[in-house]
C-alpha cells in the first residue's frame, strides 16, 4: 500500500453552510476522493466563509494509534473482511484467523483486533489517520473515516509521548 501525500494546498476560502464553529467539510482529494478539513465561519465583508482551524495534513500525518481504532472498531461492521483483504493488505487466511480466535468477543473485538495488527504491522513505517481514513472511504464507511477525523482532529488519540 503506497503512501499518499497530503494536497499541495487546500483553497483559502469556501462558502460555509452553516454557522457551526466546529464544522468539518469534506474537500474532493487523493486516492479515495476526500480530504477533510476541520474549519469554523467568519464574517469577509459581509458573508460567511469557511478559515482553516488546523491543517489537514498534519491530521492526515499522525501516526495511527490504538485510541484512534478503538474509537471507530464498532462501527465498521460487515465490511470489515472488504476493508482487511482490499484496503489493509490482509489475505483471507487472516481474517479468517481474526473471526476464529474474536468470534466469541463479538464483531467489534474482531475489528479491533484485525485494526491493532495493522497499526503494529509496519513498525518502521507505521499507518497514519489518512492512510486509514482513505481505506475506510474507499470500502464506503465514510461516517467511519469522519468519525475517526473528527477524533483525530479533537486531539483524541495522541499517544502520550508526544
Amino acid at each position: 500500500m503506497s503512501r499518499r501525500q497530503p494536497p499541495a494546498h487546500l483553497p483559502d476560502q469556501q462558502p460555509a453552510n452553516d454557522t457551526n464553529t466546529e464544522n468539518t467539510q469534506l474537500l474532493l482529494r487523493g486516492a479515495a476522493g476526500m480530504r477533510y478539513r476541520a474549519g469554523g465561519t467568519d464574517s469577509v465583508d459581509g458573508r460567511e466563509t469557511t478559515q482553516s482551524m488546523s491543517a489537514p495534513e498534519d491530521l492526515f500525518a499522525m501516526s495511527l494509534t490504538l485510541d484512534h481504532v478503538g474509537h471507530i472498531c464498532g462501527e465498521v461492521g460487515d465490511l470489515w473482511r472488504q476493508l482487511a483483504r482490499e484496503q489493509l493488505d490482509f489475505s483471507e487466511g487472516n481474517c479468517d484467523g481474526f473471526n476464529h480466535d474474536y468470534q466469541l468477543n463479538g464483531q467489534r473485538e474482531i475489528v479491533y483486533q484485525m485494526l491493532r495488527a495493522y497499526v503494529r504491522r509496519e513498525e518502521s513505517q507505521p499507518p497514519t489517520v489518512g492512510d486509514l481514513c482513505d481505506a475506510l472511504e474507499n470500502v464506503g464507511l465514510r461516517h467511519v473515516a469522519e468519525k475517526l477525523f473528527t477524533f483525530a482532529r479533537n486531539g483524541s488519540g495522541q499517544n502520550p509521548s508526544s
